[in-house]
């Protein structure tokens, strides 16, 4: 994908034929982006997505993954306090 020209890499927690009432696989998610993250040519950012609902969940996956930003999709609807810092954080 890099040698291709991305300038970043999206995952999502789910593969093909899962459906959405399905938690998100993240420890499939963790192990690919470790994986990614290893290889020496992939210097794009990596973003992930898959049943992020709390702000707590953000803060565990980024710190399991490495992954340099995530993606919201039904979360940002169901939870918009995911949008407001807390007077503990920057």
């Amino acid at each position: 994908l890099v040698k291709a020209g991305a300038n970043a890499i999206a995952i999502h927690g789910r593969i093909r034929g899962d459906e959405s009432h399905i938690m998100a696989r993240w420890g499939t998610l963790i192990e690919v982006v470790k994986e990614l993250k290893m290889c020496g040519d992939v210097n794009v950012p990596i973003v992930i997505n898959g049943d992020l609902y709390t702000r707590e969940d953000i803060r565990e996956m980024k710190w399991r993954t490495g992954c340099d930003g995530i993606m919201l999709a039904r979360p940002a609807l169901y939870n918009i306090g995911l949008f407001h810092r807390g007077k503990d954080e920057e």
